[in-house]
């Protein structure tokens, strides 16, 4: 994929790192030692508006991490992230349902969690409806549907509403067989136009076909950022 001219920044990561607390229990019950493990430690990176960014590395390295801070829904212990004011969703997330609201208030409450106006969300929502195939299903309860059903909507609601940073966690599809080359292709054709994203992947092939940025993300440190050609190159020589 060929860089594009657009240099506005759209998110930067600055000396991040994340610390996971554990709690272990001596003799006196009162008495505690915090123990724990850093997630991430430092890890640096930029993009740009129209960037597609793979993060490659080893299980354990901290891909998964890096991108729950990206979306917020975890905050780094050191470091700082900027956003610039972009919305950044992480792709096929179901855990920002609420499981006592229908799938359509649903769609509504996270639009608008988003930063998208009501008009636009309305606008929009048919088609969202149409792209989940949940038929009937969209004005029941959430907690009412099954796991397959809770990633569609999401899904569904992520590729249409369209974020400003789209965060793609190790897989190019949801759901069965059908519904995967289905949503497989919504991304790519996203990716193909001018939609920032990152891509955590292992396959290197997709990454280094759909990205124009990769990091090589390796112990919970920025190891390498560059071409996907001469980041793929080195981790593979490392591996």
């Amino acid at each position: 994929m060929q860089s594009l001219p657009n240099q506005e920044t759209a998110l930067e990561f600055s000396n991040v790192g994340v610390f996971y607390p554990s709690k272990t229990r001596l003799r006196s019950k009162i008495q505690k030692i915090q123990k724990g493990y850093w997630a991430i430690k430092d890890v640096s990176f930029s993009i740009n508006k129209g960037d597609v960014l793979g993060i490659i590395g080893s299980n354990g390295a901290g891909k998964s991490t890096t991108l729950a801070v990206a979306s917020s829904i975890m905050k780094p212990d050191k470091g700082t992230v900027n956003t610039f004011g972009n919305t950044v969703t992480l792709l096929s997330l179901s855990a920002g349902l609420v499981s006592n609201l229908s799938g359509r208030r649903n769609i509504y409450l996270i639009g608008l969690t988003l930063g998208i106006e009501e008009k636009v969300i309305t606008e929009k929502i048919g088609r969202i409806i149409r792209f989940s195939e949940l038929g009937d299903f969209i004005d029941k309860p959430v907690e009412t549907y099954s796991s397959g059903m809770k990633s569609r909507l999401g899904f569904s609601i992520s590729i249409i509403l369209r974020p400003d940073i789209m965060l793609i966690d190790e897989v190019l599809g949801v759901g069965d067989k059908r519904f995967k080359r289905k949503s497989s292709k919504a991304i790519r054709e996203k990716l193909s136009g001018e939609m920032t994203a990152i891509i955590v992947s292992h396959n290197l092939v997709e990454i280094e076909e759909l990205c124009n940025k990769v990091l090589w993300i390796d112990d919970g440190v920025s190891r390498m950022f560059g071409t996907p050609q001469e980041v793929i190159q080195a981790y593979n020589e490392f591996e």
